[in-house]
């Protein structure tokens, strides 16, 4: 919410800069609130959101998610590929509809993930740097 803010405070002192007085900035700011651009541009993306909201809810994203899957076998390449065929579409908002499904097969790839437990390289090394060093002295 901060940035809604900050954009709003510097939109406010560059219209008062530019020699506008503060009713003209309000006039501004209404015209442009009121815009039927504006106005549609809001309503595709509540529409997104909630587009978003059902196929969570539904599942279906998660079946998306899974069909996907077995046509791609490397999850690096299904999180690379979503976006990239969303962006494709001629609609707002394709990016705020492919984040989900980036963030499941995220989580489905952390999940499906195998961790063994061993050392990291950086950590033997600095202890083996300590015993080195210990033994010197």
């Amino acid at each position: 919410m901060t940035l809604v803010y900050v954009l709003f405070a510097g939109a406010l002192v560059l219209g008062l800069v530019t020699g506008k007085d503060f009713i003209q900035v309000a006039a501004i700011f209404s015209q442009g609130l009121l815009d039927p651009s504006t106005l549609q541009l809001l309503g595709v993306i509540t529409l997104i959101e909630m587009l978003t909201i059902f196929l969570e809810f539904t599942g279906s994203l998660q079946r998306i998610l899974v069909a996907l899957r077995r046509v791609f076998a490397d999850s690096r390449v299904l999180i690379a590929l979503v976006p990239s065929l969303l962006g494709l579409f001629p609609v707002p908002g394709g990016a705020m509809l492919s984040a989900p499904m980036v963030g499941e097969s995220m989580e489905m790839r952390s999940a499906s993930r195998v961790t063994v437990s061993q050392p990291s390289t950086f950590s033997s090394a600095i202890s083996g740097t300590r015993s080195f060093l210990s033994n010197r002295t």
